[in-house]
């Protein structure tokens, strides 16, 4: 009979797995250092080692969490795993690899749980059917809560995802002992994991650690400002009865830091990103949708009905009125009316039960996560996932089973008969994504995953656009030396202006050749195309400040930068070109759009203040 066990040696030390059918698993391997006393408000740091064999057959210790089973009444023990299981080492990766394998395409998951719960030892994130597939599968575990996520003014902000980034170094570093191909990891992770994920493709010591990227159910408009941020400490250190320092908490127990988390659950965040569904998140000075991101294919997607979990189990789907809805809008938006008669509109059937769940599943995630996708550099594949289950419908975490292959293990998820062939296309698409770059379907437009699969232009565009402007910044035209001045000049808000968009804006483009210089010239139709998106831009950083753009009448000073040729002026037909995009943009809205940007000076790589005005009248 053939030994269950199997050795690896990595650069810490040997670990020994186990066999499984066609697999080779190993739980609990350590990537870091395991947190303890002060360390636990430092970035992650390298693990010591240790001699001999370092067994890895089974589920080792978890991050510090509170115990999260359910939501209300549906058990959610499938996602959470186990809780709390202790042991300072859990700063770890469990890893399911095919047997007798070179080579093989790596994927890296990073788990959800509100960034304060969840663990590689969930039973959904059972790698088998990945490894069966040929396909390497890490699952990460990251510290959570008050030591993940807490910002504090003298340790480093989103340690959580500094530990992600670290075990995406030891993949890079150890991966090919396993089998894997080091230059083909792909990232992908759910909830706080795609959030997570957001903000690693804009982080620059990031960069290379991952060559393609999946989001499932996150968003690019959920990290909290500095400010929003201080709240939750200050609320911590009050509970705490401690200074508001990583200093002050590095005597505490991992039992208190973990037992104040739910104490501070009620705190008031104003304009919480993410509805109050969570006490942390990262902590960012723009959102993930408003920062430069790495140019690296991306497939990202959302639940048709992300809300269901957060209200059917907690008995708010029962007998909803009109109120209900307008209420629910009201959370989220300054004219609520307005936002609940645009999805009446587009749902002329749905009942207020309906329509609740519509508008909370949009503003937790379809729309952060249509934001981001509209907000990439790189190619861009979307999916909706609609697959309805007996429980909560096509809510928060029912695609995840079938990505993983592990519907026997989430029956509360998705019921005694969920549809087999589904897991198993899901689960293809995820690989062939992971493999080449391409799921399955075309880098535009949305494609729908249910029983049966449809690829379609849209999904439901004017819901999208009843939230307004996307406020958008993408970077556009880089030329040499002028990469500080984006990076600085890319601000929530923020006018990006450079010797290529004004000309563009002033509608001067030639009818054959090029448009600028150098590496970054572009054809006519391009430029066009570049053009309207900076005149979008421009428009959602006002249409923020003046609540909408139904009546616009206001003068905006932004800060902008400047990356232009030494001596470079703006130009006169400006004025008449910005509006004639500005129609273009908006067709008949924008019938009698104006506007006028005028520039005081323009010295190469500098800040300079830009006066927008733009009025819009029916």
């Amino acid at each position: 009979m053939n030994d269950p066990a199997v050795i690896i040696t990595t650069t810490a030390g040997q670990v020994r797995g186990r066999r499984l059918p066609g697999v080779r698993v190993f739980h609990g391997v350590p990537y870091a250092k395991g947190p303890i006393g002060a360390e636990r408000f430092r970035a992650p740091s390298p693990h010591p080692g240790w001699s001999g064999v370092r067994d890895a057959t089974e589920h080792g210790p978890t991050a510090p969490q509170t115990a999260r089973d359910a939501f209300g009444t549906l058990d959610m023990s499938p996602y959470f795993g186990p809780g709390w299981r202790r042991g300072e080492d859990y700063l770890t990766v469990d890893v399911w690899a095919p047997e007798a394998v070179a080579n093989a395409p790596v994927m890296v998951f990073v788990h959800g749980g509100g960034f304060a719960a969840g663990s590689a030892s969930s039973p959904l994130y059972d790698g088998s059917a990945f490894a069966r597939d040929g396909v390497i599968l890490v699952v990460v575990q990251y510290r959570l809560g008050v030591t993940g996520f807490l910002s504090l003014p003298d340790a480093p902000d989103n340690r959580g995802l500094l530990d992600v980034i670290a075990a995406l170094g030891w993949v890079r570093e150890e991966i090919a002992g396993f089998g894997g191909d080091p230059g083909n990891v792909t990232v992908f992770g759910q909830s706080a994991g795609a959030i997570l994920l957001s903000a690693l493709l804009a982080e620059p010591t990031a960069a290379g650690l991952a060559r393609r990227a999946v989001l499932q159910s996150g968003t690019g408009t959920g990290a909290f400002t500095p400010e929003q941020a201080a709240i939750v400490t200050e609320a911590v250190a009050r509970k705490l009865g401690r200074k508001p320092l990583a200093a002050a908490f590095a005597s505490l127990s991992d039992d208190d830091l973990v037992a104040v988390v739910p104490q501070i659950a009620g705190v008031e965040i104003p304009d919480h990103p993410l509805g109050g569904i969570t006490t942390f998140s990262v902590v960012l000075d723009r959102q993930p949708a408003n920062t430069p991101a790495a140019a690296i294919p991306l497939l990202i997607g959302s639940n048709l009905d992300e809300g269901a979990l957060y209200l059917g189990p907690l008995g708010k789907l029962g007998a909803v009125t009109d109120s209900d809805v307008r209420e629910e809008a009201a959370r989220f938006h300054a004219r609520p009316d307005d936002l609940v008669d645009a999805y009446r509109r587009s749902r002329p059937d749905a009942d207020p039960a309906e329509l609740r769940t519509a508008v909370l599943s949009d503003a937790l995630f379809g729309l952060g996560t249509r934001r981001l996708a509209d907000a990439h550099p790189g190619p861009v594949h979307r999916y909706e996932f609609r697959w309805r289950s007996p429980s909560i419908r096509s809510g928060h975490t029912v695609e995840l089973p079938f990505v993983f292959g592990t519907l026997h293990a989430a029956k509360p998820l998705v019921g005694d008969q969920p549809p087999e062939g589904l897991a198993e296309r899901m689960r293809h698409a995820w690989i062939a994504f992971a493999r080449t770059g391409d799921p399955g379907w075309p880098a535009h437009g949305v494609q729908v995953i249910d029983r049966t699969w449809e690829h379609v232009d849209d999904v439901r565009t004017d819901e999208f656009a009843a939230w307004g402007p996307r406020g958008l910044l993408t970077l556009l035209l880089p030329r040499p030396g002028a990469a500080a001045a984006y990076e600085s000049a890319v601000r929530d808000g923020g006018l990006i202006i450079t010797s290529g968009h004004l000309p563009l804006l002033g509608g001067a483009l030639p009818a054959t050749g090029k448009v600028g210089s150098g590496p970054g010239s572009v054809d006519p139709m391009t430029a066009r195309r570049l053009a309207r998106r900076c005149a979008l831009n421009a428009l959602a950083a006002v249409a923020e400040l003046a609540g909408g753009l139904d009546r616009v009448d206001r003068v905006v000073k932004m800060t902008g930068y400047v990356a232009s040729e030494p001596g470079f002026t703006g130009q006169p037909e400006v004025v008449d070109g910005a509006s004639l995009l500005l129609r273009d943009v908006f067709g008949e809205a924008g019938r009698h759009a104006r506007s006028a940007i005028g520039v005081a000076a323009l010295p190469r790589d500098a800040p300079v203040e830009v006066e927008l005005t733009v009025r819009l009248s029916p």
